[in-house]
C-alpha cells in the first residue's frame, strides 16, 4: 500500500521527467518549479496559475509544461476535465474550505516537484 507522499512523489517525477534533458525547457522548468511551492503560499493557488497562463509564451515553452501538468494533477483533485478553464472555474466555485484543502495539496505536490527537480535538472540560475 502507497502512501499519499509516494503517490506525489512518483508523479512529481514523471512530471520533471518530461522536462529532462529538453535544453533551454529544462533550465526554465527547474527555475518554475523551485518557486512554485512559495509562489502558491504567497500568492494563492488561483493567482498562480493564472500568472503561468499569463507567461506562457509557445507549444515548446516550459512556462506552459509546468502549467499543463499542473492542470492535469488539479484535474484529478477537482474531479473536473484537463482544461485550464475548467479548472479555474471549478476552484472559483467551490467552498472555502475545500479551496484551502486543494491549495494545501497543491503545496505538497509542488514541494515535491522543487525537491525533484533540484536534483534532477539543470538549473538557470
Amino acid at each position: 500500500m502507497r502512501s499519499l507522499q509516494q503517490d506525489r512523489m512518483k508523479k512529481a517525477y514523471k512530471y520533471v521527467c518530461i522536462a529532462k534533458g529538453e535544453g533551454k525547457i529544462e533550465s526554465k522548468y527547474a527555475t518554475l518549479a523551485k518557486k512554485l511551492p512559495s509562489m502558491i503560499v504567497h500568492n494563492g493557488l488561483i493567482t498562480t496559475l493564472t500568472f503561468l497562463k499569463s507567461k506562457e509564451k509557445n507549444e515548446e515553452d516550459a512556462t506552459k509544461l509546468l502549467l499543463n501538468q499542473l492542470v492535469e494533477y488539479l484535474s484529478k483533485e477537482l474531479q473536473t476535465e484537463n482544461n485550464y478553464n475548467e479548472v479555474i472555474a471549478k476552484l472559483c466555485n467551490i467552498d472555502l474550505i475545500d479551496y484551502i484543502r486543494i491549495s494545501n495539496e497543491m503545496i505538497a505536490f509542488s514541494t515535491w516537484l522543487k525537491r525533484i527537480a533540484e536534483g534532477e535538472l539543470e538549473n538557470e540560475e
